[in-house]
């Protein structure tokens, strides 16, 4: 017997004043009302609503029974009710390492937006593009850009991000056009995100 759902039962009998409106509230077969409060009974060993064929009434049992209840499922309401409320203003620190260059790029002009809309989440960005122990640096979240190496840990694709090499016509004048990102690989090399 699940005792939470017979205390509901039982509560919204209570309350409605018959099985058949408590059934209707509960939008279950009068039945299974009537064989939960039984079952609930034999579980406490007490009566705790006396019925006719006309009416019900409320045991001292009962009553008792029923201003816990009436304690209980709003408790646990109220934490469902808090739980609810912290998953749509959430709140805590995140620290998450990610590359310089796309956190220049995309992550840092989106971050006042960010705030904006949740100003109870503090955020600390690692930038490198070295791999990161988790543990050892207290990381909550890793972003990288690549094919992930099988490093024992949960990665998700979470989008695409382009990047393209680009070179100055005075680069070009100096070295030539590279055909490939292998040529002129004893020259120093200077790229940049466009």
């Amino acid at each position: 017997m699940d005792r939470f759902f017979a205390m509901k039962v039982f509560a919204c009998v209570v309350e409605a004043g018959s099985f058949s409106k408590a059934a209707d509230a509960l939008r279950l077969p009068p039945a299974s009302v009537s064989r939960t409060l039984q079952a609930l009974e034999a579980h406490l060993g007490a009566r705790l609503i006396n019925r006719t064929t006309r009416s019900i009434s409320i045991t001292e049992d009962g009553e008792a029974y029923y201003e816990r209840c009436v304690r209980v499922l709003g408790e646990v309401d109220d934490m469902e009710a808090s739980l609810s409320h912290s998953k749509l203003n959430p709140k805590g620190h995140v620290k998450v390492s990610l590359p310089t260059v796309m956190a220049k790029s995309t992550i840092i002009p989106a971050l006042p937006e960010f705030f904006a809309a949740y100003p109870d989440i503090g955020v600390e960005l690692l930038l490198t593009d070295r791999q990161v122990d988790l543990v050892e640096e207290n990381v909550d979240c890793v972003v990288r850009v690549g094919a992930i190496g099988d490093v024992g840990l949960v990665a998700k694709r979470i989008g695409a991000y382009s990047q393209i090499t680009c070179a100055s016509p005075g680069y070009i004048e100096q070295y030539g056009e590279p055909l490939s990102p292998d040529e002129n690989s004893t020259t120093t090399t200077r790229s940049a995100t466009c």
